[in-house]
């Protein structure tokens, strides 16, 4: 089981957890500050107390701006540390910068 990001886009990408969450502790690492996400606007979702976590796969959203701060942070990342260039992290970086915004699922 992991992480599966779906673009606004339609674009999908699938992860595991642990390496959605190494990206996001590197792209923290760089600057990225979280604007937190939000759950879908449906009935069902009404009573939960949400916390804008990224970490579970809860059908929420991260906004189109945050998802280009996060390609952003991880560019400076690889440009920084050349060790964790790949081209399918650039593929990813690339796929976060035309997504327009992210549903984790």
């Amino acid at each position: 089981m992991g992480m599966d990001l779906i673009g606004r886009n339609g674009q999908r990408w699938s992860l595991s957890y642990s390496g959605w969450e190494f990206l996001l502790n590197l792209a923290d690492k760089y600057g990225w500050e979280p604007a937190g996400t939000t759950l879908p606007d449906d009935p069902a979702y009404a009573d939960i107390h949400w916390d804008g976590n990224y970490s579970s796969s809860d059908f929420q959203s991260i906004s189109a701006a945050d998802v280009m701060e996060i390609a952003a942070t991880l560019e400076r990342a690889v440009t920084a540390e050349p060790e964790l260039d790949s081209d399918t992290r650039r593929e990813f970086i690339e796929f976060l910068r035309q997504c327009g915004g992210l549903m984790l699922g």
